[in-house]
């Protein structure tokens, strides 16, 4: 499972339920054998979300006329925090991003991200 997925489904948990991040790490991998650097990237892109998040939105909120759902607006945050805090060059950011939308269930947004 990427890394991306687990980071957005994670922070989905934390943005609309409140769980505490770790917890929230845990129920999104509860069904999946994942790769301790997998978890460990997740972790750092949600902390990176997390820490610039209300940046993240204001410009998800210029950049995107309607507002997205939540699926979708934590995956573009995850976007932006792979590229703004964690420095993955862009190019390679979006195609992951795009990637996990797709696994997400949410093909209509590649185009979108």
């Amino acid at each position: 499972m990427s890394s991306r997925v687990i980071a957005a489904r994670a922070l989905r948990l934390v943005l609309e339920q409140g769980k505490a991040l770790d917890v929230a790490l845990t129920d999104a991998t509860a069904n999946y054998t994942i790769e301790p650097r997998d978890r460990a990237y997740a972790q750092a892109l949600c902390f990176a979300a997390l820490r610039h998040g209300y940046g993240y939105q204001v410009v998800i909120a210029e950049l995107v006329p309607k507002s997205p759902a939540p699926a979708l607006m934590a995956l573009l945050m995850i976007g932006f925090a792979d590229v703004a805090a964690l420095g993955t060059a862009a190019f390679a950011a979006v195609n992951e991003t795009v990637s996990a939308a797709r696994l997400l269930g949410l093909p209509y947004a590649a185009g979108l991200v």
